[in-house]
């Protein structure tokens, strides 16, 4: 404790919500605490630390009454990873919150009133449910550590298994340690701009029958990498590729753009519904492929189509809802504006052999106009952003369009309803019906479909 803090007053503060990164919100006269490691329902004292000017942060010091909501987080990593930021919340409550935060923002952000926000759709489980891994490796006091970031820092958690990831993580981050410290391959310090090793990813399809490894070097040439490749085949021999990817660039990026294959595939295969997905070291493709499928389901139930549909699929990544959407309209326009995804999006509707699906590459603030200029009038308009949401110049344009049918599907509630308060301004459309669906259990994440119709 700062001496500046020796002789403060604890204050006693009810715990009512979540922020956004997973710490209790609570008020005392008015003013905004948040308080890490509490949750909704627990009573706490706490002692005030960092103010603001309309919020601060305050250290739990004694609970005074702990919330019913409140389980054992079963991960032994879970104090300090920041990866799974509610895993201490039961399951089913996680759920009602992220309704919860849906309706709020709708309501705080939007100005919406008595919209009904559906339960959140959960999985069965939510253990084991990633199909990709994204591990940062860093030298600490001499030892490899290969895990997540600490919660609010760049260190790194040690991890020999994470609860969330497949099983067949635990034995390829066992050996790939195993090939740094036995050849003395160093991990890149970002300080010094010195060492090697930056990620280690891994991914695979949703039946466990096909992984492929990805190492990210800050450097092009890798060191014993027949070894390497040894000793992950016997670590896990449902390996079927092993790449190096190049990436130099001292930004926040993980991957580079350069490839090199050191055994096997250049690509896995996944599936989604009856659909087959090749998936490349850079593709986009999501981490749960069980709760996406019910995402896509969603989406393709709200666009209500009966075959005769143009439909305007913005943001549209490696077409995976692009092609779902396909296999019931007439036609579907996929923008998007990484060319690399739009590649993956043209060969995923070869392998399906869907050839009502056209992808263009370009931001959906600059082709979404080009539609109304050459007379493209969609039926349904998608929309899938990232989590800022959508640039004005394209909810303008979707505006003039007139759709029958906006879809939108989000990953952030505020940017959510912040556009849809844009899109139902001048009253020609009205929000129908909000979903959320759990992609990411016992994180702070919630994706939403939502469908707008003409009035």
């Amino acid at each position: 404790m700062k001496s500046d803090q020796v002789n403060v007053k604890p204050l006693e503060i009810d715990i009512i919500d979540l922020n956004e990164d997973g710490e209790g919100v609570g008020k005392h006269e008015g003013f905004t605490w948040f308080v890490p490691n509490t949750v909704p329902g627990d009573r706490v004292f706490c002692i005030p630390g960092e103010k603001k000017k309309s919020y601060g942060w305050a250290r739990a010091t004694e609970w005074v009454k702990q919330s019913k909501i409140k389980v054992e987080a079963p991960c032994p990593y879970f104090d300090k990873c920041g990866g799974c930021q509610i895993q201490n919340i039961d399951y089913d409550q996680q759920l009602l919150l992220k309704s919860k935060w849906v309706s709020d923002a709708l309501t705080r952000i939007g100005g919406f009133e008595s919209i009904v926000v559906k339960p959140a759709i959960g999985m069965e489980s939510p253990y084991r449910y990633r199909n990709k891994g994204i591990y940062p490796v860093k030298e600490q006091n001499g030892k490899v550590q290969i895990g997540f970031y600490q919660k609010k820092s760049h260190r790194v958690v040690d991890i020999a298994d994470c609860l969330i990831q497949h099983e067949g993580h635990s034995s390829i981050l066992k050996a790939f340690k195993h090939y740094m410290n036995d050849f003395k391959v160093p991990a890149f310090d970002e300080r010094t701009k010195k060492g090697m090793i930056r990620h280690l990813a891994i991914r695979q399809s949703d039946d466990g029958q096909s992984i492929m490894v990805i190492v990210v070097t800050y450097k092009k040439s890798l060191t014993m990498t027949k070894a390497l490749v040894d000793l992950l085949l016997k670590a896990n021999p449902k390996i079927v590729s092993v790449v190096q990817n190049i990436n130099l660039d001292l930004g926040p990026s993980v991957f580079g753009t350069e490839n090199k294959m050191l055994y096997g595939a250049d690509s896995i295969v996944d599936h989604l519904g009856d659909l087959d997905f090749r998936i490349s070291p850079l593709s986009f493709f999501q981490v749960n492929s069980e709760q996406a499928l019910k995402l896509y389901e969603t989406a393709l139930g709200f666009a209500a189509l009966t075959g005769e549909e143009t439909i305007i699929d913005l943001y549209s990544g490696t077409g995976t809802l692009s092609l779902f959407l396909a296999e019931k309209a007439k036609k579907v326009y996929g923008v998007e504006s990484f060319a690399d995804a739009v590649n993956d999006a043209v060969r995923n509707a070869e392998i399906n052999n869907i050839k009502n699906a056209e992808f263009i590459i370009g931001t959906a603030e600059e082709v979404t106009p080009k539609f109304l200029e050459e007379g493209i009038l969609p039926n349904v308009v998608v929309i899938d952003p990232p989590r800022s949401g959508c640039e004005p110049e394209v909810l303008e344009s979707i505006l003039k369009m007139m759709p029958e049918r906006i879809v939108y599907v989000s990953c952030k509630p505020s940017t959510l309803a912040r556009d849809l308060k844009t899109l139902c301004s001048d009253d020609l459309y009205e929000i129908k019906e909000v979903q959320p669906v759990d992609l990411f259990g016992h994180s702070m994440h919630v994706e939403t479909v939502c469908l707008l119709t003409r009035k």
